[in-house]
């Protein structure tokens, strides 16, 4: 039995439908998993109560608030590290266009960039890597088709160009690996059709 080292949670915020389902994706810029994509969450604190507190709280201190408009779906359960010690929950939530388009975020200092990603385009970049190339430092590479997301403000790019290797965040690599991947796009899918 895996005893458990840190215990977490985020939100995996999803706007669109079919074919043209994003998602939102913070990139990061701390000493851990620095430049890695990844979801707006954390770790569990004491005063928290359950892990969607947790969640909830997270999106607050690294965006600056929650959407106006948003419907939490369900969650998945994830396990990382190498022994599987690091116990995460990802909350999928939907949000209309319009609250997307309305929310003001503001990163905090543990992220320098925050992009839409088209779902399909991630799992297509992380099939071509490979397996075993989904972490970071894992060298899923730029496509034209990943960049097209919403990125900033309507309308307005936010930063530079990307180029070179993208790297997911640990818990966003897990999440596309095949166990739970099809679990994932089931909620999304879900989500996007219940707003």
């Amino acid at each position: 039995q895996t005893q458990m080292e840190k215990n977490g949670a985020g939100v995996l915020f999803s706007c669109g439908s079919g074919a043209d389902v994003q998602v939102l994706l913070l990139k990061r810029q701390s000493k851990h998993n620095d430049k890695a994509w990844g979801l707006p969450g954390g770790n569990a604190d004491p005063g928290d109560g359950d892990l969607l507190t947790t969640a909830r709280r997270e999106v607050v201190e690294e965006l600056g608030s929650l959407p106006k408009h948003y419907n939490i779906i369900g969650s998945i359960p994830t396990r990382r590290g190498k022994q599987g010690q690091k116990a995460y929950t990802v909350f999928v939530a939907a949000l209309p266009a319009n609250a997307r388009d309305s929310w003001q975020i503001q990163l905090n200092k543990e992220h320098s960039l925050w992009r839409w990603f088209p779902v399909s385009a991630i799992c297509q970049q992380v099939d071509a890597a490979g397996p075993g190339s989904t972490g970071v430092g894992g060298g899923i590479y730029q496509s034209p088709q990943l960049w097209t997301g919403t990125a900033g403000p309507p309308g307005q790019l936010m930063g530079q160009q990307l180029t070179g290797p993208v790297d997911l965040h640990p818990v966003v690599a897990v999440l596309l690996q095949p166990s739970l991947r099809s679990q994932m796009i089931q909620l999304v899918q879900q989500a996007c059709t219940s707003r």
